[in-house]
């Protein structure tokens, strides 16, 4: 073999490192009586690489390289590391969610009070919150109460003529069933609980508390709507709401007096 040839088999022997295929540990070489038995890898002195297919599950190779063992001993004590200190985490104390105050020890105060002394609760309480006053006051009858035709506007049937042309809008482009007949609406717009969570989420940004009165109901009942139909539009836009759903809204959360703002163009919401 010339010494061209020679060089050529050393640099492909580099480039392409010594492989095996066992199927044992990789313990003992190649004999050279018995061909086919021992790892040509720990023949030659070498560990096995990651060209090699040797080993199994019961019966892994024992000739890889110490980096690597150490590398994975490594992996494995900072796996561990790691799942200890999620352990530790899991053992801390959640945090105390403050319950709601329970309406069976309400029962049992109001139960229990005297009528002079309801009289006195009840006195203060309407002073401290005096708009609370409206949600136990009987709406006067107004002419928006009382049955009218059915404008050739509306498509649901459930409108009424509003005091301003731009408030004269139906949910339904095509006769069809109204909106407010469903029960989407009646969660979202109407109901007690859903508008007191959405008061508390506010009352947290705002550092604020609002008022639980008819006329708050009203307002967030008008902002559900938008956001469940448009989502957020932004300070300063506004849409008209239906009249059938204010209508509706307004028969949920009437106003005392019978008077209510309406749909002005760049505030807050209608009333």
């Amino acid at each position: 073999m010339s010494s061209k040839d020679s060089s050529f088999l050393d640099s492909r022997i580099e480039s392409e490192p010594m492989s095996c295929k066992c199927r044992g540990t990789c313990q003992r070489g190649k004999p050279t009586r018995r061909a086919g038995v021992g790892c040509p890898c720990k023949s030659f002195g070498s560990f096995c690489n990651y060209h090699c297919k040797c080993g199994t599950k019961k019966r892994p190779c024992r000739n890889k390289a110490p980096e690597e063992s150490s590398a994975s001993s490594e992996e494995s004590s900072s796996d561990e590391g790691r799942t200890e200190e999620f352990k530790g985490q899991l053992k801390k104390p959640l945090m105390k969610v403050q319950a709601p105050f329970p309406m069976r020890r309400i029962f049992r105060y109001v139960k229990g009070l005297s009528r002079e002394r309801l009289e006195d609760v009840a006195t203060e309480l309407l002073r401290r919150q005096p708009e609370a006053l409206s949600d136990f006051t009987p709406p006067q009858t107004t002419e928006e109460n009382q049955p009218t035709e059915i404008p050739l506007w509306c498509k649901c049937t459930k409108c009424s003529p509003m005091p301003t042309i731009i408030e004269n809008k139906c949910c339904c482009r095509r006769i069809g069933d109204c909106i407010t007949e469903s029960q989407a609406f009646r969660d979202i717009c109407l109901n007690v609980n859903v508008l007191s969570v959405n008061m508390q989420v506010r009352e947290d940004e705002l550092a604020n508390e609002e008022n639980r009165s008819n006329s708050n109901y009203r307002h967030y009942s008008y902002r559900n709507y938008i956001y469940w139909k448009f989502g957020r539009l932004g300070r300063g836009n506004r849409l008209v709401i239906p009249a059938c759903c204010v209508i509706k809204i307004r028969q949920r959360f009437p106003s005392a007096d019978g008077q209510y703002k309406g749909f002005i163009a760049g505030e807050n919401l209608q009333d």
